[in-house]
């Protein structure tokens, strides 16, 4: 981990924690991004620093939207940001998998989250309906 805060230009690595924002934590993991010398931005999480990885971007904005895109590909987005097809971090209360927003019923302005197990008869699985307004989606 010292290595690791020096190949970033820190002295240890509770300095780099230190200089370090933290943007999601999800059990063990946490995804920071910090500004190095130079202006730059590096993207990374706990992880990364026991593989000496991180990603180098030229400004916050860019460093925390690949953070973004990362955390939600694995945890879902949250539901203001949705648009149809995307994961949503809900999780069905049965089987732990992230709800999918899945169609829009403009009728009756709802939109609705289902499990992506929910067509397993044999379970009984999540499904939501919220305003759309909730959502990413536009009418």
């Amino acid at each position: 981990m010292h290595q690791y805060a020096q190949n970033l230009g820190f002295a240890s690595y509770a300095d780099l924690l230190e200089h370090s924002k933290i943007l999601y934590s999800e059990s063990i993991i946490k995804w920071y991004v910090t500004e190095l010398a130079g202006g730059i931005w590096a993207a990374w999480n706990c992880l990364d620093s026991l593989s000496n990885n991180y990603k180098r971007f030229s400004s916050y904005d860019e460093a925390k939207k690949y953070i973004d895109q990362l955390y939600y590909s694995l945890y879902g987005s949250p539901l203001y940001l949705a648009q149809v097809g995307s994961k949503i971090n809900i999780r069905c209360e049965y089987c732990q998998s992230n709800l999918q927003l899945s169609f829009i019923h403009e009728d009756e302005n709802i939109a609705w989250l289902l499990c992506p197990n929910i067509e397993n008869n044999e379970e009984v699985h999540d499904s939501l309906a919220v305003p759309i307004a909730m959502t990413g989606c536009k009418i």
